[in-house]
């Protein structure tokens, strides 16, 4: 229900002391954002997020807002950071207020929020001004440049920064954000506007000489009870936005028959391969990670999606790029129908995991899936926010290890094989609230699958006996 209509719903200005109307315009923001932001375009929405969020917040969130605001849903990221600002507690929502004065939304100020802006306004923000001063300053250097002298600035002298033309400097900024380059990023624009906008870098100049980098502001503790790893050197950059990474899946899992005598004989269907898929797919979820799967593509789907692949620009964006291929194989390389595509490792910064060592089989379940899956995926679940990538697949080889199953009569085993040109450690991190929230359904709905088809098993199986006793 809206809270604040108009201006007439609003008790009168001069009867309220300036003090009592920022305090009461922090409640109406919070129980009607909607109505009270609802009008804000594009480049003003991008301002309040930049302006408003705390700075560990905007680090890691700041640019999946503006991702938000750039596609249309302007009206769930300011709700977001609506909520963000109010569970910080101490007051954090004046920084909206203050922040709608700054970019000049005065008329929000009067007409919704029943603040006077006049000269004793601006007499309070110049001395209790609840944003961080560098960020104001930033935001000053931001609006005073056109948008074609800011699409110049990035082409010439910030070449190296992520952007795309015509977009907010804002949004520009918080996308080459990291946790430990803020001061970084201030020092690089400020050194590109001095020989064309000196006036402009003098707003940067103080921030850049008072200090250092400062410490993030803490994050949430892990579930573990262990600080996060953000601020670790040793580390490749964590994400900044969503999605956090790409997760490709293909499961190849029906064959085409063999056309010459040299081909191999012909493969079996890989069934049980869907659960695999089910399982990645939410897992990588989880991780905050877009999904992309594939199913029984052929030899040219295949080199097609990678073609692609090499051009895509969200590469650019996220942190990772998993790729999990799927199929039938020999001790020598992956088999895709009837081609054979050998996985070299002359490629720095990869990690390629296999499911077995080379000349052994690996175990899969017509109904639960691949042993290799389900402990990789279980480690992930349980260890991948809280432990480097290379000590998860360390864990899922000591499960899969342990792992003993019966096979043609037999006993059989299995390991894995990693091999790794990391030069860093890759660390994940949880997915926001609602893509983790996804991954977890989706993983739920999947035990009750599963548990469902036990249990019609276990009723054929005891029917099965019991016709049987009933015969003999």
């Amino acid at each position: 229900m809206s809270v604040v209509g108009d201006s007439a719903s609003l008790p009168g200005l001069a009867h309220v002391s300036l003090a009592d109307a920022l305090v009461m315009a922090q409640l109406k923001i919070s129980l009607s954002s909607e109505v009270v932001l609802g009008n804000l375009d594009e480049w003003e929405a991008a301002s309040l997020v930049f302006l408003s969020l705390p700075r560990h917040y905007l680090t890691f969130h700041g640019h999946k807002l503006c991702q938000y605001i750039r596609a249309g849903r302007i009206t769930a990221a300011l709700s977001e950071v609506v909520s963000v600002l109010g569970n910080e507690g101490g007051g954090r929502l004046a920084a909206m207020v203050e922040a709608l004065y700054v970019t000049g939304r005065h008329d929000i100020l009067h007409h919704h929020l029943g603040v006077a802006v006049d000269a004793a306004l601006r007499k309070h923000y110049q001395s209790h001004s609840s944003l961080e001063p560098d960020r104001r300053a930033l935001y000053c250097v931001f609006s005073g440049m056109a948008q074609e002298q800011t699409d110049q600035l990035l082409s010439d002298r910030l070449s190296l920064w992520v952007s795309d033309e015509g977009r907010p400097l804002e949004e520009t900024f918080v996308r080459n954000l990291t946790p430990a380059n803020y001061t970084q990023l201030m020092s690089e624009l400020c050194a590109a506007l001095t020989p064309s906008h000196p006036a402009l870098a003098n707003f940067l100049t103080p921030h850049l000489v008072r200090s250092p980098d400062s410490p993030i502001e803490p994050g949430p503790v892990e579930p573990s009870g262990e600080v996060s790893s953000a601020q670790r050197l040793d580390v490749y950059p964590l994400p900044t936005c969503y999605p956090h990474g790409l997760c490709i899946i293909i499961n190849v899992k029906t064959f085409i028959e063999p056309s010459a005598a040299h081909d191999q004989i012909p493969l079996s269907i890989r069934h049980g391969s869907e659960v695999d898929c089910e399982r990645l797919s939410a897992t990588f979820k989880m991780f905050g990670f877009h999904v992309m799967t594939y199913i029984d593509p052929d030899r040219h789907k295949v080199e097609s999606v990678f073609r692609s692949l090499r051009v895509d620009a969200r590469l650019a964006l996220v942190s990772c790029l998993a790729i999990c291929i799927m199929t039938h194989g020999d001790e020598y390389a992956i088999l895709l129908q009837r081609d054979v595509c050998s996985v070299t490792n002359a490629e720095s910064d990869c990690l390629i995991s296999a499911a077995t060592v080379q000349g052994y089989t690996a175990v899969r379940s017509q109904t639960e899936g691949s042993w290799y899956v389900t402990e990789i995926c279980g480690a992930l679940q349980e260890w991948g926010h809280r432990a480097p990538v290379r000590t998860v697949l360390q864990r899922a080889r000591a499960a899969l290890s342990a792992r003993v199953g019966t096979m043609g009569g037999g006993y059989v085993t299995q390991l894995s094989e990693d091999k790794v040109t990391l030069t860093k450690d890759v660390q994940l991190v949880r997915a926001e609230e609602p893509y983790f929230l996804e991954g977890i359904l989706d993983l739920t709905q999947m035990e009750m699958l599963e548990r469902l088809l036990e249990e019609a098993l276990e009723d054929a199986e005891e029917e099965a006996t019991r016709e049987g006793e009933g015969i003999l």
